[in-house]
């Protein structure tokens, strides 16, 4: 076996097990380094460097998925990122599991989404003859979690701004929101 496919297989044990993970994630690195005894993979090299170009010769040769920095197998992205739900307040446009917005008017297209200065991903969306912009997390806790209750703001469990999938969101009042960055 030769060494990058060695350090895959750990890789693809570690998805396996642990779930959809980011690919910069320590997490990632350590539990791979867990499933492979190889001494390549624990020498003073960039282990991240090393990680990245696995996971793209990964991708090239389809063993996993990459969607929105996270590492998943086929059947973990099919699962996660095809179920969806309608968004409250925007027919036609649905919020995937994984978060991901929908346009079910257009072929079920997805939406692109761009980050703003802050770090969030936001959408542009044509809806009652308007262009609205909306925070990608918003949208998908509102599809997933149903409308806040005096609960105003989207929490991102992690931490990760970019992290929209829907069991990463909660509502959350702004005061608590605000002291839980702060506590961190």
């Amino acid at each position: 076996m030769k060494k990058w496919e060695t350090i895959a297989h750990g890789i693809l044990q570690v998805v396996q097990t642990e779930g959809a993970v980011s690919t910069t994630s320590s997490i990632l690195i350590e539990k791979t380094r867990e499933y492979i005894d190889f001494p390549y993979f624990t020498s003073g090299q960039n282990r991240s460097t090393v990680v990245n170009k696995i996971v793209q010769r990964m991708v090239q040769q389809k063993l996993v998925r990459l969607h929105q920095g996270r590492i998943y197998t086929e059947d973990m992205y099919l699962r996660e990122c095809h179920e969806s739900r309608n968004i409250p307040g925007l027919p036609g446009f649905r919020a995937t599991r994984c978060g991901m917005i929908i346009n079910a008017k257009k072929e079920w297209r997805e939406v692109p989404a761009w980050h703003n200065k802050k770090g969030y991903r936001r959408v542009r969306l044509y809806s009652q003859g308007m262009n609205h912009n909306y925070r990608v997390a918003r949208l998908v806790c509102l599809a997933w979690h149903g409308k806040p209750h005096m609960l105003e703001t989207v929490d991102h469990i992690n931490s990760i701004r970019d992290d929209d999938r829907a069991e990463n969101l909660r509502w959350l009042d702004h005061v608590k929101n605000i002291r839980r960055q702060y506590n961190e």
